[in-house]
């Protein structure tokens, strides 16, 4: 059946470390590592499956890379100098063998530029637009689309929201359908932080699109006011969907302790998961999520109990109180146990 997943996060760089300001990149300059870097042309070759080069041009960052890893790098020389004069680097990011990709497409705001269309041209300005080294640079929205409809009904299900959301902001969104024969049929949507300017972006990203973010990594947003508001269209379009294609299933984008549901949440089953699984290969993961659904059909029994025998003023239903305590105890025990901690003395 349908289920509501929306998630939200940002493709960053990474934090700067003394080589990025000895080569005088922008940005914080607190220790002194050399950490992996992030793309964003990497990122949009990965989920649009295609095979796409990263080339800088002239940016600050490049020296950067230099300073990490010459390998990087392709520098010009003078005469007896050392590298100071960064020209291009280029890198290449091939996903094109990537076969769970069913559909793309990137959506623009009116009178945008021809070049906005071409992937690759796209995201290489994105990139080259961003001069720090921790600069965000783009933010990346995962869904989950209902299976009940089809790649011809979620196709115009997602232009219709990408639209109304984020390109009527001026955003350029990079839209990838992926595993639409599976049971994890999901989109993702890459968004640009800048708006159009001439042939190029803005010099500085539009305040009105941005959203926080966790600053441990840097990479999952919390639930900011942009978020939640587009986790509740979300929900609209696909019930919107739904409806007009038949259906009689729904989805809600609030909690279950919001909605005044009992019951605990499941969460998402990546694909690496469910093929262990199907291999005959336990998890961790996939043990939890077994666990909740035991779990939640336990408790449905017990509420169902609970209402044909709620005619009975003989009963005490006080038991059932304690038995529901009771489940939700040896629950979190379990899942403490597993995660490592100390679970709680059960009180008497």
């Amino acid at each position: 059946m349908a289920i509501y997943h929306y998630s939200g996060s940002v493709v960053t760089r990474s934090k700067k470390g003394a080589a990025a300001k000895a080569s005088g990149a922008r940005g914080s300059t607190k220790g002194d590592r050399r950490v992996a870097v992030s793309s964003v042309v990497a990122a949009a070759a990965y989920r649009a499956g295609e095979d796409l080069t990263l080339v800088w041009e002239k940016n600050p960052f490049a020296r950067y890379l230099l300073a990490v890893d010459p390998e990087y790098a392709f520098p010009e020389q003078d005469g007896d100098k050392s590298i100071e004069i960064m020209t291009q680097t280029s890198t290449q990011f091939d996903y094109s063998r990537k076969g769970d990709v069913a559909y793309k497409e990137i959506f623009a705001p009116a009178g945008a530029p021809a070049w906005v269309f071409d992937r690759e041209t796209l995201w290489n300005k994105v990139e080259n637009s961003e001069k720090r080294v921790d600069s965000m640079l783009a933010r990346h929205i995962d869904a989950a689309l209902p299976v009940e409809l089809g790649l011809k009904e979620c196709k115009a299900m997602v232009k219709e929201f990408v639209e109304k959301n984020f390109v009527v902001k001026g955003m350029v969104a990079d839209v990838a359908f992926h595993d639409m024969k599976s049971h994890n049929p999901h989109v993702h949507i890459m968004l640009t932080t800048r708006e159009l300017e001439g042939d190029g972006f803005a010099a500085k990203k539009c305040a009105a699109w941005m959203v926080e973010f966790a600053s441990g990594k840097g990479r999952v947003l919390v639930n900011s006011g942009p978020l939640e508001q587009e986790r509740e269209a979300w929900a609209v379009s696909c019930n919107k969907a739904l409806e007009e294609a038949g259906r009689q299933e729904r989805i809600d984008h609030r909690s279950f302790k919001d909605q005044g549901i009992d019951k605990v949440p499941t969460f998402h089953i990546g694909k690496n998961a469910w093929y262990l699984e199907k291999t005959g290969i336990a998890t961790n993961l996939m043990s939890r999520f077994k666990d909740i659904v035991l779990h939640n059909a336990a408790m449905e029994k017990l509420r169902e109990f609970q209402k044909a025998i709620q005619a009975k003023p003989f009963y005490k239903l006080s038991v059932l109180e304690k038995a529901r305590e009771a489940l939700h105890w040896f629950f979190d025990r379990k899942h403490q146990e597993m995660a490592g901690l100390k679970h709680p003395e059960k009180e008497r």
